[in-house]
């Protein structure tokens, strides 16, 4: 029998094994309740919104059908959910809404969710998918034409990427194009924009790169003349300060004088007022805002506040995923300590390190960047834009080496599953033993060894029930209409066939077994399900491995 397919008898055991596929929901979103949400996700996602619009985008969501619809809902969830503290949760919705708009001739919106997938991307740290989506991106988008929500919002997302691999002369390109398209449309998407002006304008004046301050400077008025308290106070101020702290510079004298410092004690007042607003933001802007209070407190010589907001602020950051935020905070903490201290010298050491690490960034981002823009024109030419958003999707849901779904495929079918409802189980299957034949081995005959093993899963469960690799050896498959009786056959089956495939053809003396746990209940629940499924894998293991428990 070769590796990766089963005998007859098992191949019949498992289509009556097999339950019917649910039935589709058949109903649609009323297109005025749906243009509605998305209006209210559209808000500035860094100011304050109402907590249940995500909810109320997942419940609408429930009864989308259409690929327009759907990919609208998803991409207006992403965009709610970026001031989230995990950038995980926006990238599932943005790439999906990628993989929908594809569908579609709504190019202006494709644009924008491939921008945003880009920018999440890069804050989870996978670069080289935000640089694909990034040239999808810039494909699609006609830099001189950056008009209305789409184009102002996609040209705002691609300076944050290029401000992110410290290419910032093609930042304060996407910038311009982004602020003269904001100059027609909402308080939201300009306040987004203004942000993101001066966060470029400050990055790169850490890094030694003088942008046009002027453009900096009306972002800040307009922010501060925004009616929503949480944007005015909390962004406005936070970003004013940003902005003088930039007039200062980087000094290690304790009291610098001058214009820049007294105008800095007067605008301390009203940078703290902005804590008022702290349960009403997102997480990564009350991140942010503690990081400016921060810098301010250090530079009036506060130097216990100053310290005491850097530590309680880079866990977060590293958690957020940020790393020029990262890099910022970390030069005011050597900056604070030195100013506690008599290390004036250490610190201009200190200092003179990071600017140099600053440079390289800069070089060598500047020319991935500059690769960036060719790509994106030399595919300007070919313009073959679905087969390109295909393709990024697939490389984001399908893992390389076994062939089945990725995690982040499967956090994404938890969120469908979980807005659906209904019941199923969970399987949860794990090789035995496989740091052992990594070590004995070799690590090229591991990832064998899983290729198979996700083949032949794949080969035994429905393709409306994929398999994912949940991480290392271990293996997920959701059943939606499943009782834990089938459930257990099912998990049985594949553990019997892996056991029984000619391991030795691979490596002489080779011997595969997995051991399994399966769990039941509510899908609108499914996280739990998986964890009572994880739990009962633990009770296989610690009973002697190569078996299914049932929780």
């Amino acid at each position: 029998m070769p590796p990766g397919r089963f005998g007859d008898s098992d191949l019949r055991r498992r289509q009556e094994l097999k339950p019917q596929p649910k039935r589709a929901d058949t109903r649609g979103v009323k297109r005025e309740e749906l243009e509605v949400l998305i209006d209210e996700a559209r808000r500035f996602a860094h100011s304050s919104i109402d907590a249940q619009v995500p909810a109320r985008l997942t419940e609408a969501l429930k009864h989308a059908v259409h690929p327009a619809d759907r990919g609208h809902l998803l991409l207006a969830r992403a965009l709610a959910r970026q001031g989230a503290s995990d950038p995980g949760i926006a990238v599932t919705d943005a790439v999906e809404a990628v993989r929908l708009l594809q569908k579609t001739d709504l190019t202006s919106t494709l644009g924008l969710a491939m921008a945003c997938a880009a920018v999440m991307l890069q804050r989870t740290g996978d670069t080289a998918q935000a640089i694909d989506f990034a040239v999808s991106a810039l494909v699609i988008m006609d830099d001189h034409a950056a008009t209305g929500y789409e184009g102002v919002r996609a040209a705002n997302a691609l300076s944050v990427i290029f401000t992110q691999l410290s290419a910032f002369d093609l930042a304060a390109k996407s910038t311009a194009v982004a602020m003269r398209g904001a100059r027609t449309v909402g308080d939201d998407t300009r306040a987004a924009v203004s942000f993101t002006t001066v966060h470029n304008a400050v990055e790169a004046a850490h890094a030694g790169v003088a942008l046009d301050a002027e453009l900096a400077r009306e972002a800040v008025a307009w922010v501060l003349k925004i009616s929503d308290p949480v944007t005015r106070e909390l962004y406005g101020q936070g970003m004013r300060c940003e902005l003088i702290m930039v007039d200062l510079g980087d000094v290690a004298d304790r009291r610098p004088p001058g214009d820049a410092h007294t105008a800095l004690l007067d605008a301390r007042a009203e940078l703290d007022a902005g804590r008022t607003h702290y349960e009403r933001a997102p997480h990564r802007g009350v991140t942010w805002h503690r990081l400016v209070r921060a810098g301010v407190a250090r530079r009036v010589n506060d130097l216990e506040v100053a310290s005491a907001l850097i530590e309680a602020v880079l866990p977060d950051l590293h958690q957020d995923g940020d790393g020029l935020w990262i890099t910022r905070a970390l030069r005011e903490r050597a900056a604070i300590r030195a100013a506690q201290g008599d290390v004036a010298g250490a610190y201009d050491c200190a200092l003179a390190l990071e600017r140099r690490h600053r440079s390289m960034q800069v070089s060598a981002g500047g020319w991935l960047a500059e690769q960036i823009s060719q790509r994106a024109e030399s595919e300007r030419v070919r313009s073959d834009l679905r087969r390109r958003a295909e393709e990024l999707t697939r490389e984001v849901e399908v893992d390389p080496v076994t062939g089945v779904r990725t995690r982040r495929w499967l956090e994404a079918r938890f969120d469908q599953l979980s807005a659906d409802g209904g019941s199923g189980a969970v399987i949860v299957l794990d090789i035995d033993r496989f740091k052992a034949i990594n070590d004995v081995h070799g690590h090229h005959l591991g990832d064998q060894v899983l290729g198979q093993v996700g083949a032949i899963l794949a080969d035994l469960f429905r393709s409306t029930d994929p398999v994912a690799r949940y991480g290392g050896e271990e293996f997920v498959v959701v059943l939606p209409e499943t009782t834990l009786v089938v459930a257990t056959d099912l998990a049985e089956l594949a553990r019997r066939g892996l056991a029984e495939q000619p391991w030795n053809d691979l490596a002489p003396g080779l011997s595969v077994t997995t051991s399994a746990g399966v769990a039941e209940g509510p899908l609108r629940s499914v996280r739990d399900v998986m964890r009572l499924a994880d739990a009962a894998l633990y009770r296989a293991k610690e009973s002697g491995r190569n078996c299914v428990v049932a929780a």
